[in-house]
C-alpha cells in the first residue's frame, strides 16, 4: 500500500507546536510507501520558508528529493483530470468570482 500525503501532514509534522505534530509524525512513520507530488513539494517549502524559516525549508526539500518519499510529478494529464472530476462536483452553493 502506498499513503499520498499532502502539505498539512507534511507542515504538522515539521512544526512542533502544530496541533497535529505527533499525529503527522506517527503516519510518517508508518511502513507506508510516502508518496507525494511537485505541487506539495513546492507549497510544502514555501509554507515552512513563510511560518518557520528557511532552514526548516531548506531541511525539508532535501529530505524529499534524496529521501524515501516517492515523488509523483503533476502533468497537465493529471490537472485536467482533477477539473473534470470537480466540474462533475460541483456543489450547490456558486462562487461568483471576481472578474
Amino acid at each position: 500500500m502506498s499513503l499520498l500525503v499532502d502539505t498539512s501532514i507534511w507542515y504538522a509534522a515539521a512544526d512542533a507546536s502544530d496541533n497535529a505534530n505527533s499525529r503527522a509524525r506517527k503516519i510518517l512513520s508508518s511502513s507506508e510507501l510516502l508518496v507525494t507530488t511537485d505541487h506539495v513539494l513546492v507549497v510544502t517549502w514555501t509554507l515552512l520558508r513563510n511560518r518557520s524559516h528557511r532552514a526548516a525549508a531548506e531541511r525539508f526539500w532535501q529530505v524529499m528529493i534524496g529521501g524515501p518519499v516517492m515523488l509523483e510529478p503533476v502533468g497537465m494529464t493529471d490537472i485536467e483530470a482533477a477539473w473534470q472530476i470537480g466540474q462533475r462536483t460541483l456543489c450547490a452553493t456558486t462562487v461568483n468570482w471576481p472578474q
